[in-house]
């Protein structure tokens, strides 16, 4: 099934949204994609402009030796001018140019004492990701824009379909968030491999206890599912037994027709 998110995302490239498809692809023998970068612009000969704010921290980069003004009005600067930077930094796909933004968004956030970085953190986080899928061996050139609008859930929706479950649990660990569903389709296509077939059940246990334990994955109740699917059933009483719920243990119990069992739990 495809989620939710990705129904909203595909209907805003649909409809016509300005920003869904925020740039240029050239695909011949090579591919080349082109698209604008908000807030700062970067060239091989920078030139720093006194009315673009993002400039500000260059400028200051370049002559730490000068003590900064602490005037309100300079304050207000340098955080437009931190803000530039970062959002600059998420929009780039050249890792060298987002390094540079990031250093000079961090030196220029160091002179506000008030400043909430998480959105530097963010950013710091998002590039991770982007630029873990836009690997060649991944191939997905999403920008930033793409990535906010269809969330990471469907990222990790696609990364699953792919079966790059390596990478999506690393997209969940640079992301802070939970493994679970990941954990679980990686654990049903395991028992589902024709491979897997030749496999004793104690193995197979082994094996995907040792990873649910690793993520702190609780549930094995759709791993259950999944071997009775492919009629494992002695696999599945196994993780039954495991599944801490016991409603689902009742409920996984009555599909196999362990009616007697059901009503002791």
């Amino acid at each position: 099934s495809v989620p939710g998110e990705l129904f909203d995302a595909m209907e805003a490239f649909q409809d016509g949204d300005p920003k869904a498809d925020d740039h240029i692809r050239a695909m011949t023998k090579s591919y080349e994609q082109t698209h604008s970068v908000p807030g700062i612009e970067i060239g091989e000969e920078p030139k720093y402009d006194s009315d673009d704010p993002s400039n500000e921290i260059k400028v200051s980069d370049s002559n730490e030796s000068k003590s900064a003004e602490k005037d309100e009005e300079a304050g207000v600067m340098l955080r437009d001018a931190v803000t530039a930077c970062i959002n600059a930094a998420a929009a780039q796909f050249d890792s060298n140019e987002q390094k540079a933004l990031l250093r000079a968004a961090s030196y220029g956030k160091s002179f506000l004492s008030d400043f909430d970085s998480e959105d530097f953190v963010a950013c710091c986080r998002k590039l991770r990701v982007l630029n873990a899928l836009r690997d060649r061996k991944v191939g997905m050139p999403l920008t930033s824009y793409q990535y906010d609008l269809i969330g990471s859930n469907v990222i990790l929706e696609m990364l699953v379909r792919r079966k790059m479950y390596k990478l999506a649990l690393q997209v969940c660990k640079h992301l802070k968030i939970s493994c679970d569903a990941v954990v679980l389709s990686w654990a049903c296509e395991k028992i589902s491999k024709p491979e897997s077939a030749e496999m004793s059940d104690e193995s197979l246990k082994s094996i995907i206890l040792k990873k649910f334990i690793e993520e702190n994955v609780g549930s094995y109740a759709e791993v259950a599912r999944t071997a009775t699917s492919i009629k494992r059933q002695k696999l599945a009483k196994i993780f039954l037994e495991l599944e801490p719920n016991s409603r689902r243990q009742v409920e996984l119990l009555c599909e196999l027709g362990e009616y007697e069992s059901a009503t002791k739990k």
